[in-house]
């Protein structure tokens, strides 16, 4: 299984790889502003849709009950998204998915979402299920990389899918056609494309969906402003004039991989999906005010921050607000604020992790604390990169009960690989090794099913480590399941 931690790994070591990687640039294309034009004047665009096509998402994974609910089939999925978002599920779980679906339990496959031992689909699988339902016949995955400006993009992509550890026969069935790269994963017929040359698709049966991650890994890979690329990217699908039947935006602030802040970027699309093209013009001062804001809170301009959003009661300028004063060790005024961004709007709760990572990257654990508690008492799941922080500093200070807590949290949301071992170790710190043995077990259950995911973090390793120290010194009667651990191919370097 990919967690969000993983997906995050994976924009960075791309990043990285792109910089070591040798080859030749084409000579087209070698900027955004040297996109085509539009091929005819009088094409027909895509947008604007009727408010009835559009629906609007936290997580990606949740798609699969609403394409149901809408009686789709057979479609053609345009993915704009910073992942392939397509895993492998145990063909027992897609047996039991099918009977739910033939029968319209949708609430029951509801039940089936998330990265626990009983889930069985997520943001990183979610499209093999719809695959195998028959809702999803072929993928136009848009990606945010600049691998096409390469001559050798087709091995760059397919280095990339042996990256995120899909079938080599997958792998070398994935050629470059007609300005794509096209092959197969687990039988799904899938095209990867970018948006200097997006595909000519004829048909009704179109889908789109438009995941907000896509747009800060594009500006990173293509050096552009936020609302650069997401007038870049709605442009370019505008011109195509595709005939959508239905489109999905999906906010991904869940997992980190858009900024709270930046949520005022899916009312950019959601604008242009509705009004059309032409609102980017008309509503740009507007949205530009927004990106200058967020711009300065990366560079921590806070003062500047507050007094230009002072007075504001628009959500997003209280959402700026509230991180700048926390910026500049107001903390009392942020969680003030805060607590009046989560009353207006539920989706705009998640301003108390983000904070609370933020104050955390201070030192101040304390202070950080108030912040992800008031998250902890709230009934939503929150997947922000904080939180594993947040427990980790706990650990070090070895406040062992309260950062056993938190790893039980991060498990609800994430699965066991990470939580499960930090929540062994913190056990056996407690001399507990009946929590231990609890937490060890359920971890090896896991890592049995998932080789691939990665470990990185030096006080992770020492988990791991005491996890096989555990089966061979403590629990002997189970000596054998040291070496399920020193057999997943991402551990046996440690050992």
């Amino acid at each position: 299984m990919r967690t969000d931690f993983l997906k995050t790994l994976v924009v960075f070591f791309l990043v990285f790889i792109s910089l070591l990687i040798p080859g030749c640039k084409k000579e087209k294309h070698e900027s955004y502003k040297d996109l085509p034009e539009k091929e005819a004047e009088n094409a027909r665009d895509t947008f604007p849709l009727t408010a009835d096509k559009l629906s609007v998402f936290e997580e990606p994974d949740e798609q699969i009950e609403s394409w149901i609910e809408k009686g789709l089939r057979g479609i053609t999925l345009i993915l704009v998204d910073v992942d392939p978002a397509i895993g492998e599920i145990p063909e027992k779980k897609i047996v039991k998915a099918g009977i739910f679906y033939k029968h319209g339990a949708v609430d029951r496959l509801r039940e089936m979402r998330g990265r626990g031992e009983e889930g069985m689909y997520n943001a990183e699988n979610y499209l093999y299920l719809a695959s195998k339902l028959g809702i999803v016949k072929d993928v136009y995955w848009i990606t945010p990389f600049d691998y096409f400006r390469y001559l050798d993009s087709e091995d760059r992509f397919r280095r990339y899918l042996q990256f995120r550890g899909f079938e080599p026969e997958d792998i070398v069935s994935f050629r470059y056609r007609d300005g794509c790269v096209e092959g197969s994963l687990y039988d799904l017929p899938y095209h990867i494309c970018s948006v200097e040359n997006l595909p000519d698709i004829s048909g009704g049966n179109v889908s789109l969906t438009v995941d907000l991650a896509f747009f800060p890994t594009m500006r990173r890979f293509y050096g552009l402003d936020l609302l650069e690329a997401v007038s870049l990217v709605l442009r370019r699908i505008n011109e195509k004039g595709y005939k959508i039947k239905a489109a999905s935006i999906v906010y991904s602030v869940n997992g980190g991989h858009l900024a709270v802040e930046d949520r005022y970027i899916g009312d950019v699309v959601k604008d242009v999906v509705l009004s059309g093209i032409d609102i980017v013009d008309k509503n740009r001062s507007r949205w530009r005010e927004k990106e200058l804001s967020s711009i300065m809170i990366d560079s921590e301009n806070f003062r500047r921050v507050i007094e230009m959003n002072r007075e504001s009661e628009d959500i997003v300028d209280m959402t700026f607000r509230a991180i700048a004063l926390a910026g500049e060790g107001e903390y009392e005024g942020a969680f003030r604020v805060a607590e009046n961004i989560c009353k207006k709007e539920v989706a705009y709760c998640y301003i108390f992790p983000r904070i609370g990572g933020l104050i955390l990257s201070k030192g101040d654990v304390k202070e950080a604390g108030r912040f992800f508690k008031k998250a902890f008492k709230m009934k939503k799941y929150f997947k922000m990169p904080g939180m594993w922080q947040y427990a980790m500093a706990l650990f070090e200070k070895k406040n062992y009960s309260e950062a056993l807590k938190v790893f039980n949290y991060i498990y609800e949301y994430e699965g066991s690989f990470r939580a499960d071992f930090m929540a062994g170790l913190t056990c056996m710190k407690m001399n507990d090794p009946v929590g231990a043995d609890f937490y060890f077990d359920r971890a090896l259950r896991f890592l049995k099913k998932h080789e691939y995911d990665v470990v990185w973090d030096r006080t992770f390793i020492e988990a791991v480590k005491t996890a096989r120290k555990f089966y061979r010194d403590v629990k002997r009667s189970e000596k054998n399941r040291m070496f399920e651990i020193m057999k997943n191919l991402n551990l046996q370097e440690f050992f």
